[in-house]
């Protein structure tokens, strides 16, 4: 899994490699000082989630389920 978007040095064409934590468990921990504008999850840095963008702020935890579609 990876991760593009603005801000906590991420880059929307260049993906970020999560860091695998158990079966099916992703993570991505960003600066609280920097957290993501917008980001968004992509499968083998190649396709990306289906709907809209996410964000955070500050130090919060966040678990999301990201979809992708079928081939």
């Amino acid at each position: 899994m990876y991760v593009r978007g603005d801000g906590a040095n991420l880059r929307w064409d260049i993906g970020t490699p999560m860091c695998c934590a158990g079966d099916d468990r992703w993570v991505f921990a960003h600066p609280a000082n920097d957290p993501p504008k917008a980001f968004k999850f992509l499968r083998n840095d190649s396709d990306w989630a289906l709907g809209e963008n996410h964000s955070v702020t500050g130090r919060e935890i966040s678990v999301y389920t990201p979809q992708f579609p079928t081939a």
